[in-house]
């Protein structure tokens, strides 16, 4: 290990690293916790932008919505609203 170590600098880093933390138990824990709390926080972000696109899918079906009711109001019938706004005919006509 010690031949692979001095050819390869990140090998090295970690022969380095895995000494540092059998000899302090105090900064493995550290940083455990460190990787747990880049994991939450990842964790979050990923569920934020779940709920963001969620939300945005939701608004643009109810500007989708709002225009086939203008469209319905303006005359136009639910079959051809429901080909151009590519709606289920049952809901275009349920508005």
């Amino acid at each position: 290990m010690e031949a692979l170590a001095r050819e390869d600098p990140h090998i090295a880093t970690m022969m380095r690293l895995e000494e540092l933390f059998r000899t302090d138990p105090d900064l493995l824990e550290e940083y455990f916790n460190e990787e747990q709390a880049r994991e939450d926080y990842e964790a979050a972000l990923d569920y934020t932008r779940e709920e963001g696109r969620e939300e945005g899918r939701e608004e643009g079906r109810q500007a989708l919505l709002a225009a086939a009711r203008r469209m319905k109001a303006m005359g136009m019938t639910a079959d051809l609203i429901s080909q151009v706004m590519a709606l289920p005919l049952n809901e275009v006509t349920a508005l």
